[in-house]
């Protein structure tokens, strides 16, 4: 089993204004009665803190994870900036936990496409062959067809790279409208041969924009996370989905992920994670589709390799 979507950093990696507005949730959601912003804002931090992926490598390994996607993230143009890692430090972070894991997991860079040496930073990443792909993140306030982020495209492109994009609800301190899916056709249009991985498949607000977006470019790829967020209370609904999606798609461009974030918290969350993987493989059966096919579309992905450059 490949596990196409998952989360290990140190606390560094994510800017102040998160944690601020995750800890304001927290607190008012009742569970940390008592507790003010400031202490709730450490207590996340040191949840979340995973510097090396070991805690995020031992969850997955025991839910059955074979192979694992780690996903960087570039938020620190929320602010001011000058919060959070630098991509490059991200890069590092990411290659240290491949390193360490010795194979168990492979890279995925992320960039803000308006940093001034967005493409730089992706070019230098992709001269690593454990990093498969690129992650760009709109709800930070960009649509996935601005220019700016041309030259992130033309980088992935020309090294034989995928593009992965968050779609689907985010709330604050992010902006909900660029998790939409209407923009990625012009993306389409203008980068055809560019592997665009739909990350979240639109979950849980615009699954069937998703499916439809993905239908007819055969290089779309849906991936699946976030969903597993319906099964407490609507699995049906998560069930209707990914019966629509392979459906619609088949196993050829349906990946399965799970957005587990590691920590020093992370523990208890890995009878979700056991849950998430048995109700994929249970939902792939009903599907007709076995469960050596559940993995086509990731295995397809990361055995890309880097092309020759344009003379």
């Amino acid at each position: 089993m490949i596990d196409f979507h998952c989360h290990a950093l140190p606390w560094q990696m994510l800017p102040e204004p998160l944690y601020r507005a995750r800890a304001a949730a927290l607190g008012a959601s009742g569970k940390t009665r008592g507790s003010d912003l400031g202490r709730l804002v450490e207590r996340i931090k040191a949840n979340v803190n995973d510097p090396d992926a070991t805690l995020l490598e031992a969850d997955l390994r025991s839910a059955g994870v074979d192979h694992a996607v780690l996903i960087g993230i570039d938020w620190g143009l929320l602010d001011d900036g000058h919060t959070g890692l630098h991509p490059r430090e991200q890069l590092a972070v990411g290659l240290s936990a491949v390193d360490r894991s010795d194979g168990f997991f492979s890279f995925v860079v992320a960039v803000d496409p308006r940093r001034p040496d967005a493409a730089e930073i992706v070019a230098e990443a992709f001269t690593h062959d454990a990093v498969v792909g690129v992650k760009l993140y709109p709800p930070m306030g960009f649509w996935p067809d601005d220019p700016a982020c041309d030259p992130v495209y033309a980088a992935a492109s020309a090294a034989g790279r995928f593009a992965m994009f968050h779609t689907g609800r985010q709330s604050f301190p992010f902006q909900l409208e660029y998790g939409r899916l209407e923009k990625y056709g012009a993306l389409q249009r203008r980068w055809p041969q560019l592997p665009l991985v739909l990350g979240h498949a639109g979950a849980t607000l615009w699954g069937e924009h998703a499916i439809e977006v993905a239908q007819g470019h055969d290089r779309t790829y849906l991936e699946v996370s976030g969903w597993h967020n319906l099964l407490s209370h609507h699995p049906g609904q998560a069930r209707a989905f990914l019966l629509r999606a392979w459906s619609v798609l088949g196993p050829d461009r349906v990946i399965s992920g799970s957005d587990h974030l590691s920590g020093a918290g992370s523990a208890a969350k890995t009878d979700t994670l056991r849950t998430w993987w048995e109700f994929l493989c249970d939902a792939a059966t009903e599907a007709g589709i076995g469960l050596d096919s559940l993995d086509k579309a990731a295995t397809g992905l990361l055995a890309s390799r880097p092309q020759e450059p344009p003379l």
